[in-house]
């Protein structure tokens, strides 16, 4: 009964069953899935593009075997763990398999054993075995059967013809199944989006105006995810540039290194020579060497001269180009630093959205998380309303349906609070769902019986979402299998 109400109330609700796909040859954890699509686990390293279509086996595992389909999806969305894809077509046949398979979850005729599922186990009593009977008791005993089987069938059918005639003259129909509802509120996304966080509980009493939710626009994460990347593109470029500035700083020191030795040796070898050439001047003038040896010991001074102008020159050239790249690193590191910061800016300016409560309520229950994307018009959680009256959803065979309608009288009785409640047909078929119903226009041909909706005059004291009800309507122009059989014949 929890499980009931979520799913007869939503349109697209996801379902928590075990299920797996396998997308280009690997297979994946379906998280949650429904008709227009599902999510999957994302492992480390796997990436999709969104907005690709991708062809996928979708599994449904059993205990003794998998049902699977092929069908094409497009990866709506990509976050760091998680991914959600959406259905492009699905085949009518594929469709009726999701039905058949959503209807037998919903009435019970599955079960969740961990990451398979089963059906539902009957427990039976098996017979007494009794002795073996005579041929003579099993001669009596069929003449026996054979005169009562005559019998007692007259007199069923003259019993049934009775309780038939007796039950048209009062005009009432019953219910099949039914349930209370109506005091739910449905918490429905705006636009699509994504869930940026969920600041309610389940269980949680809120008043009205308290945020539930809070969205971002999936155009502005998207727009603000391109902006991300262009910006950490441009961020790797700024640093492969300083890397390309640090490479020649340290080239540029190698030479400055190699130049300032040579220098220095240079300058001492210079000053010798100096020393020299002045004592060679004075010895020449004394007359004790020659001009020859003068003139030697002069362009050897001056040769050396020459280069050491020659290494000072290039020296400050190197020193200059060092500069310009110290700037150079300088105002790339500061483009990097504002770039950092402009993409931390970003996600301030990312649009949101938040939803606050309608009414004042509890919680029921919570359908999303935080990173779930959400449709327009998906429900992200539902309320109680504990001022609403409320009404019964009841559904009733379409021999008995067809003779109900709008206005007509009807009795609830909730046994688990063993109280009764008067109230009025107010709407029958598809109008007697929630707009946000999983049943849709086509589905609803298919139904074995028919939605009936029945507003109540009174809420039943104690009663919950979910609940099941037994509903009674009075029909005026109702008439008994009996009697529409005879109608058929005259006819």
């Amino acid at each position: 009964m929890v499980e009931f109400e979520p799913n007869y109330l939503r349109k697209t609700y996801r379902l928590k069953l075990p299920a797996r796909v396998v997308i280009e040859g690997k297979e994946y954890r379906v998280t949650d899935w429904s008709f227009e699509g599902f999510g999957i686990e994302l492992p480390a390293g796997t990436f999709f593009e969104e907005g690709k279509e991708y062809p996928v086996i979708f599994i449904l595992p059993f205990a003794s075997f998998n049902v699977d389909f092929r069908a094409k999806a497009r990866a709506a969305w990509v976050g760091v763990d998680k991914a959600g894809f959406q259905f492009i077509a699905l085949s009518d046949e594929i469709k009726q398999v999701i039905k058949n398979y959503v209807r037998a979850y919903i009435e019970g005729r599955l079960e969740d054993s961990g990451d398979v599922l089963s059906k539902a186990k009957i427990t039976t009593v098996p017979p007494e075995v009794e002795k073996p009977l005579t041929e003579e008791e099993r001669k009596e005993l069929d003449r026996k059967l054979k005169r009562a089987v005559v019998i007692y069938s007259l007199l069923a059918l003259i019993v049934a013809g009775i309780g038939y005639i007796l039950l048209g003259s009062m005009g009432r129909a019953y219910s099949v199944e039914a349930f209370y509802s109506g005091t739910a509120v449905n918490v429905l996304a705006p636009k699509d989006s994504v869930v940026d966080k969920v600041l309610a509980k389940e269980n949680q009493r809120v008043k009205k105006g308290d945020v539930l939710v809070s969205l971002i626009k999936l155009e502005s994460l998207t727009e603000s995810r391109r902006k991300e990347e262009k910006l950490a593109q441009m961020i790797e470029d700024l640093k492969d540039r300083l890397k390309s500035y640090e490479m020649k700083k340290l080239e540029l020191q190698g030479k400055v290194s190699v130049l300032e030795t040579q220098i220095d040796n240079l300058v001492v070898h210079a000053r010798e020579l100096r020393s020299k050439l002045e004592s060679y001047k004075r010895l020449y003038s004394e007359g004790y060497i020659s001009r020859s040896d003068l003139e030697d010991i002069e362009s050897r001074y001056r040769n050396v001269q020459s280069r050491l102008s020659k290494l000072l020159a290039s020296l400050k050239a190197n020193l200059n180009a060092m500069r310009k790249i110290d700037d150079g690193i300088s105002e790339t590191k500061a483009q990097i630093d504002n770039l950092v910061k402009l993409s931390r800016d970003l996600r301030n300016y990312i649009e949101r959205i938040e939803i606050k409560s309608p009414v004042d309520g509890r919680v029921v229950s919570i359908y999303k998380k935080e990173g779930d994307m959400v449709r327009l018009k998906e429900p992200l959680m539902v309320l109680e309303n504990p001022r609403e009256k409320g009404y019964v959803i009841g559904r009733f065979k379409k021999s008995e349906a067809e003779f109900v309608k709008p206005g007509d009288r009807a009795y609830v009785f909730f046994p688990a609070l063993n109280v009764s409640v008067n109230g009025k047909v107010s709407s029958i078929g598809k109008t007697g769902l929630y707009d946000e119903s999983i049943i849709s226009e086509s589905e609803e041909f298919a139904l074995k019986d028919v939605p009936i909706k029945v507003s109540l005059e009174r809420k039943p004291p104690g009663a919950s979402l979910g609940m099941r009800a037994e509903v009674v309507i009075e029909a005026e122009n109702y008439k008994p299998s009996v009697v529409r059989i005879i109608d058929t014949f005259i006819r």
